[in-house]
């Protein structure tokens, strides 16, 4: 019997991780990346007096960059791969409404940002759902859930409408799903090394 099955009995590793499986660390980096440009982004926040919204959406094209990157060269035959990929593209998506001047100034960017926020928090959802008991998987899902309840909330003017608002938002985001990315891969690492 194979000891990765005994482990997780009714999961099959393979099919829902993939490659991931043999690429857990890049991905745990992807975590830790989004950890630190999330960490940023308040620092930022808090360290600047006259706010630009161009450092959230470069720290938003960033983290696209890095999700998709890694999903195309490390998650290839995971379970999850296209949420990866998908968003990824949102977030590259939410770093174009930052870093486009719109006619109506701030008046659309929050919905525009929300509705991208709950889009990403239901495709992070649904993949947690389809990979329960697997590791972690109830923190996916809590990321998932957290940034479809932050879409809502960006979209309805919390906490401001503002930039200073979207970017709180985006920084926010951003630690979230790093701690998210984290924990999953810590457990699928601590399966591994349970495994002979």
């Amino acid at each position: 019997m194979n000891p990765r099955k005994a482990l997780l009995p009714d999961v099959d590793i393979v099919y829902n991780f993939g490659s991931v499986e043999t690429h857990w660390k890049k991905l745990r980096s992807l975590g830790l990346l989004h950890l630190l440009l999330g960490s940023a982004g308040l620092a930022l926040l808090r360290l600047s007096e006259t706010f630009s919204k161009e450092p959230s959406g470069l720290l938003l094209l960033t983290a696209g960059l890095l999700q998709l990157s890694t999903a195309v060269f490390y998650c290839r035959g995971w379970k999850a791969f296209w949420t990866q990929i998908g968003t990824g593209l949102l977030y590259m998506l939410a770093a174009v409404v930052f870093l486009i001047d719109f006619q109506h100034g701030w008046t659309f960017q929050p919905l525009i940002l929300g509705a991208i926020l709950v889009m990403s928090g239901m495709l992070r959802s649904i993949s947690a759902l389809h990979q329960a008991g697997s590791p972690a998987w109830r923190c996916r899902l809590l990321n998932g859930t957290i940034a479809i309840f932050i879409g809502f909330l960006t979209m309805a003017g919390w906490p401001v409408s503002g930039p200073e608002g979207c970017s709180l938002v985006v920084a926010t985001e951003l630690v979230i799903s790093g701690c998210s990315t984290v924990f999953f891969t810590m457990a699928i690492g601590k399966i591994l090394a349970e495994s002979p």
